[in-house]
């Protein structure tokens, strides 16, 4: 589902299906992080560098909602780990025509090295949410709080969500200790869903007495989604694990602080006509 597309100096995952929705969800691959190498990237995305809004994850359930065009040119200001941008009637304010508000709507950006990037869109509202889910944020269910937020402030209907799980670090490479276990007991039940003792499905009693155990983030976030309401269907999650495979990620469950971090992308792209792509 994701294709890989490389270029000079740059390459990164595109998730297809989107496409044909006039959405754009992108996943660098292992890349510079000097300045000059995000402007290639953006370049070759036909993205400019002032529509790109990037969180200061702080590994919460903490959720920025973007209201108009100077709140997302403070690049960097927001202290969150999701970003919901709402363009068709639901415009970001402040822009002359709606022509131009489609040029400049907002591209979602947040950065990963083990962490599940969480893509959502709703095609018939054209809204976009992009949410950072680590251990933390994933314990207090971060992806159900995007959906809540949808359903609150833009009356979505969940089932009509479509949401992308993307590479993160699998369950067979994340082991963690019972404070982790411990977090997660305070916001869920049945834990044995993506918490293991080995790779197979342990009970809890033996979970606690070896105080060792698998966690499955990425499956983690998926049934989150589907407690919530988005039907199994419109979930996509990548199998790729950014701990297992060095050719193409960082992770800093492997490498420590020495980890470079990749970035996960989603905007409205433009189509050809210089209208959005689906109404």
């Amino acid at each position: 589902m994701f294709k890989l597309v490389e270029q000079e100096e740059t390459a990164y995952l595109k998730y297809e299906p989107w496409e044909k929705l006039g959405c754009s969800a992108i996943f660098t691959l292992k890349m510079s992080n000097r300045p000059a190498d995000s402007l290639r990237l953006y370049s070759s995305l036909n993205l400019d560098v002032d529509r790109v809004v990037q969180l200061k994850q702080v590994h919460s359930r903490n959720i920025f909602v973007l209201q108009d065009r100077n709140s997302y040119q403070q690049q960097g200001l927001f202290s969150g780990d999701a970003l919901i941008s709402a363009a068709g009637s639901n415009s970001l304010k402040g822009f002359p025509d709606e022509g131009k508000a489609w040029e400049e709507t907002a591209v979602l950006q947040a950065v990963f090295a083990d962490c599940v990037p969480v893509y959502f869109c709703e095609p018939r509202k054209k809204i976009l949410a992009l949410a950072h889910a680590g251990w933390r944020g994933t314990g207090q269910r971060i992806s159900s709080a995007v959906l809540q937020e949808l359903k609150l402030r833009y009356q979505v209907e969940v089932e009509d969500c479509q949401v992308v799980i993307g590479p993160a670090i699998g369950g067979e490479s994340y082991q963690v200790g019972s404070e982790v276990y411990n977090f997660f007991s305070d916001y869920w039940v049945n834990l044995e869903e993506f918490f293991k003792n080995s790779f197979r499905n342990c009970g809890e009693e033996k979970v606690m007495e070896t105080g060792k155990f698998y966690l499955d983030l990425k499956e983690a976030n998926r049934q989150d989604l589907l407690q919530a309401g988005v039907r199994d269907e419109n979930i996509y999650l990548s199998p790729r694990d950014t701990f297992k495979d060095k050719s193409l990620f960082y992770s800093y469950r492997r490498e420590g602080d020495q980890a470079k971090r990749m970035k996960a992308l989603l905007f409205w792209k433009e189509s050809k006509s210089g209208k959005r792509g689906l109404r």
